[in-house]
């Protein structure tokens, strides 16, 4: 079966870093993302196909079209606090904006919540600690912030999230040599 899409995708990503000193780097980002698609197919959640001639896209008389636009603002920094400790922190802004439209029984069924229109707010700092060549122990907390602009009762994606990490990371190849000697 032929798919029959049309799509139209891009992105670019444009960074900025500066060296403040020999302990503490800055870095300041900015991300633009672009998806749009048309198609006279619906996707299912059935399986990919039964058999041979059955696959789970199901045509439907009239197009639909999905659109999303991503845009990102993060600011991040690390500063060397010694030669062992190092402290990392982050800030992004990003908006997400998505819509699947068209005038066909798709988007009528979905015309109450095909739209999305969110702001996510992060931040976050996390320490890191090199207790000896190729280990290394980390902490960090991030926060979360989700907006979404057209909620629609009763599931509200509104939502704040407080994580906290913990991490270790070996390089066995550096301690392997390092037992060795």
């Amino acid at each position: 079966a032929r798919k029959d899409l049309d799509q139209l995708q891009w992105s670019y990503n444009a960074t900025l870093t500066a060296v403040a000193t020999a302990h503490t780097t800055l870095s300041l980002s900015f991300v633009q993302q672009h998806d749009e698609q048309e198609t006279p197919y619906l996707r299912t959640d059935f399986p990919r196909t039964f058999g041979s001639d059955i696959t789970n896209l199901l045509p439907d008389p009239d197009r639909i079209h999905y659109d999303s636009h991503v845009e990102s603002l993060a600011l991040w920094g690390i500063q060397n606090l010694t030669d062992w400790l190092e402290m990392r922190s982050f800030a992004s802004f990003t908006w997400m904006q998505a819509k699947i439209g068209g005038d066909n029984a798709t988007a009528n069924a979905l015309e109450a919540a095909n739209e999305v229109d969110s702001r996510i707010l992060s931040t976050g700092i996390d320490f890191g600690f090199r207790a000896r060549d190729g280990l290394r122990f980390d902490v960090g907390y991030r926060f979360d912030q989700y907006l979404d602009h057209h909620s629609q009762a009763p599931i509200d994606p509104d939502d704040r999230r407080h994580t906290l990490h913990f991490g270790i990371t070996a390089n066995l190849d550096l301690l392997g040599r390092r037992a060795a000697n």
